[in-house]
């Protein structure tokens, strides 16, 4: 089973006549979370726990981020977060459909790719180099309960996690 790479960076920021409103995720709306309950452990736990997990990701994030809409289906954070346990969020992406949510880190502080590894039992894709030889840093797997986390690393150093991305499990049949 391959996995593609997938980057989200946006360079265009809307202007005042076409900013939509701050909105929060339906799921921050049916979930009682707090502020102090958003910590990059949560994050990368509560997915684990199936689709109602993941909903509790896009619940937490609702809290903590000013979540705009940014086109049909998708909405972003693109403003840095301090979460509870002061590791700071660079961007935050929801959608399209259920359960899709990219969530960046900042390097400092470094929240460890071991310790994402223990929460999650994350396992290490083999393969971090391309074909050329550039290395885009180290990629970690785990799945349960029908959701699947993708956890990235500094390259190079692979002392930080950079990346979280949250997605359902497809069937093949699907």
């Amino acid at each position: 089973l391959a996995f593609g790479l997938q980057g989200c960076a946006s360079t265009i920021a809307p202007t005042p006549e076409t900013a939509s409103p701050q909105i929060t995720s339906p799921a921050a709306e049916s979930l009682p979370l707090s502020k102090d309950m958003v910590t990059v452990d949560n994050l990368l736990r509560w997915p684990l726990e199936g689709l109602d997990g993941a909903d509790k990701v896009s619940a937490g994030l609702g809290q903590v981020s000013e979540l705009r809409e940014l086109k049909p289906s998708w909405v972003t954070g693109e403003k840095p977060v301090k979460l509870a346990d002061n590791y700071v969020l660079s961007f935050t992406w929801i959608g399209p459909g259920p359960n899709r949510i990219d969530i960046g880190l900042k390097q400092e502080p470094c929240f460890s790719p071991e310790r994402a590894v223990e929460i999650t039992g994350a396992i290490m894709d083999p393969v971090f180099r391309t074909d050329h030889g550039v290395d885009f840093g180290r990629t970690y797997y785990a799945e349960r309960n029908g959701v699947l986390i993708r956890i990235k690393t500094t390259p190079e150093t692979y002392r930080c996690v950079v990346s979280i991305h949250v997605s359902p499990i497809r069937k093949l049949s699907e």
